[in-house]
């Protein structure tokens, strides 16, 4: 098992560095430079390139790059907020984007998980069909139309629920509860398709596991209903669930990018986004590599949570026994 988790930490590493290595090139053949506005005289132009070091050849600067980040040095904003920190610019927004990612993940895995399990026991029946009905709209409607429904459903029934997301700040008043309530609306459109994605995969792997040999010899045995769905039925229908959590990440983080735009969320998309339309060059490197990041470390939590799920499943020398 330890010897699996080091393969799998190296594998992560080299693909973070392909991903800088691809993205560091893309940024540099991008049309464009941070320094094109008209009022920047020629002059000032090469002198803040000088600066920032991007007068040297293509290589020289990601090698300096790369040796940077290898030192825990992100940059420096060069137009968004000029010398700044970019480890410290992004880490509000990250904290924002990690918390409501999360949240939504959990929220819709635990919905998902709860009506795929009542459809599969309950076929041919009302919570089936109604499964069926969340699923098909889940999985055709984009979360940034959800949003858009959301805002004119509060305009008339929620507008108790706030629109615009509140950090929370002892010294205005605003505590934590009030920041998670802030964030009912962004989470209610990230997490209807995680809903709907887990629930049709539940009901399917249930239906499936509850027609295999074993779960007939456990009830051959006498166990009732409750003992084969919590000891051999769930477990087992959970680790096509697991496997599909890696694209359900990537799938939150693109749809947070709206989604937070929607809601006033300050979170890391946002903050990609005005970097991009500025060519704030370390600043969307960082965010793009912490995208990277989260997701790499999630497919690595979701391996290893295949044998905490599934008991026949254990890793050894980087193979699956």
């Amino acid at each position: 098992m330890f010897k699996y988790v080091l393969k799998r930490i190296g594998q992560m590493l080299i693909t973070l560095f392909l991903i800088m290595t691809i993205l560091f090139l893309l940024l540099k053949i991008t049309p464009g430079s941070p320094f094109s506005n008209p009022k920047i005289t020629p002059t000032l132009r090469a002198q803040l390139e000088e600066k920032y070091g991007l007068d040297k050849p293509i290589l020289t600067q990601y090698g300096m790059y790369l040796s940077n980040v290898l030192q825990g040095d992100l940059g420096e904003s060069i137009v968004m907020i000029k010398n700044y920190p970019v480890k410290d610019m992004v880490a509000e927004p990250l904290a924002i984007t990690i918390k409501l990612g999360v949240i939504s993940l959990f929220v819709g895995s635990a919905i998902g998980i709860f009506l795929g399990a009542l459809a599969a026991l309950n076929r041919n029946r009302f919570w089936d069909y109604f499964n069926t009905i969340i699923a098909v709209v889940g999985v055709s409607v984009p979360a940034f139309v959800v949003a858009m429904v959301l805002l004119i459903l509060r305009q008339d029934y929620f507008s108790f629920i706030p629109l615009v997301f509140t950090k929370a700040d002892p010294i205005k008043g605003v505590t934590a509860i009030d920041e998670l309530v802030s964030l009912t609306l962004p989470v209610i459109s990230l997490s209807f398709g995680v809903i709907a994605s887990i629930s049709r995969y539940m009901r399917t792997e249930l239906v499936e596991v509850y027609n295999t040999d074993y779960i007939l010899l456990a009830r051959a045995k006498g166990l009732n209903k409750r003992q084969v769905f919590t000891r051999h039925a769930f477990r087992n229908a959970l680790v096509p669930i697991i496997t599909i959590m890696g694209p359900m990440v990537v799938s939150l983080m693109t749809g947070s990018i709206v989604v937070e735009k929607f809601f006033g969320v300050p979170g890391l998309s946002q903050l990609t986004i005005k970097s991009i339309n500025v060519k704030d060059t370390f600043v969307t490197l960082a965010s793009e590599l912490l995208y990277s990041l989260m997701f790499v470390v999630t497919m690595l939590i979701v391996d290893l949570l295949y044998g905490v799920i599934d008991p026949r499943i254990r890793l050894s020398g980087g193979d699956k026994k």
